[in-house]
């Protein structure tokens, strides 16, 4: 039997609870686990932002139940990254902006696939409606460094342009 699964499968997937059961109910099976790579370094690659370096530090947290956890990780780490955006979006921008990170903050979408979003424009993600599950932020004290994206015939994959607006000569895929 396999379990694929989109990024890497012990990190905040479904795999996880699946092999639980297994172990409880099969505890003679054998689970082997091939590793993934994680969305979030994914999309930290898509956007040519920068997760760590030097010495900061970075929190991975799931957004899945609103950005409760978000003030309290920005007080230990320098960048975050916000799993699970897509159910409490709004919540989670409030956190943002109340924190005043609005131009701090990097929100990727369908990472890698059809209808990918890339955005920093901190107005424009208020006006999304709700996001795709395959969606994250990428959080940054310190700022962020405006990335070069690359664009989808460089990377053989075919999606919408769209100049985005934070930076003229940029590409935005939708």
């Amino acid at each position: 039997m396999a379990f694929i699964t989109l990024g890497d499968p012990l990190t905040f997937s479904t795999f996880i609870y699946l092999m639980r059961k297994i172990r409880e109910r099969l505890p003679e099976i054998l689970i082997c686990t091939v590793p993934g790579i994680t969305s979030f370094h994914a999309a930290a690659a898509c956007a040519n932002l920068p997760l760590a370096e030097g010495e900061e530090a970075v929190t991975i947290l799931s957004g899945a139940k609103g950005g409760n956890l978000l003030k309290e990780a920005l007080k230990v780490s320098d960048n975050v990254v916000l799993m699970k955006t897509y159910r409490h979006f709004p919540a989670i921008l409030a956190q943002i902006e109340e924190s005043g990170l609005q131009d701090n903050c990097c929100f990727i979408s369908r990472c890698g696939l059809e209808g990918e979003i890339v955005e920093q424009d901190f107005a424009r993600m208020t006006g999304m409606k709700q996001p795709h599950y395959l969606s994250l932020m990428i959080i940054k004290k310190r700022g962020l460094e405006m990335p070069q994206t690359i664009p989808a015939s460089h990377r053989g994959l075919h999606r919408t342009r769209m100049v985005n607006r934070t930076c003229p000569h940029e590409v935005r895929y939708l």
